[in-house]
């Protein structure tokens, strides 16, 4: 078990810089993405954690609250270190954002996709 927050005021956008990275910010905070003004946490609350496909490999299942919508996800989590005192992991997965709520459609070039990406270092006590 356990959990953790993200501040959704941290989102930060790495790929650009100068006007364009604060544009893309902002726009990732307002209401058509992610709502921080009115969530500013999101959380995630594991629930189960079954060993793998391979011996390095977690499966992870938890609940994810994320701009007020809460939905059970399961993803691969990747041992990078086990230790008498704690459990290193890190995973990639991607969310459908609808199913959050996340619903800004974009324009017609479909440069907006339709997943969210998550990148997750997790440090879990022992």
């Amino acid at each position: 078990g356990g959990n953790f927050e993200m501040d959704m005021n941290s989102i930060t956008n790495k790929d650009l810089e100068g006007e364009y990275k604060g544009k893309l910010e902002g726009h990732l905070k307002s209401a058509d993405f992610f709502d921080v003004a009115n969530h500013p946490k999101a959380n995630f609350e594991i629930t189960s954690i079954k060993p793998g496909e391979s011996d390095s490999v977690i499966q992870v299942s938890g609940n994810l609250n994320l701009r007020g919508v809460s939905k059970n996800i399961t993803f691969n989590a990747i041992t990078k270190n086990i230790s008498n005192t704690n459990v290193v992991a890190d995973a990639t997965f991607n969310i459908a954002r609808e199913d959050w709520g996340v619903n800004y459609t974009g324009k017609k070039d479909n440069l907006v996709s339709k997943e969210i990406n998550l990148d997750i270092h997790l440090v879990a006590e022992k």
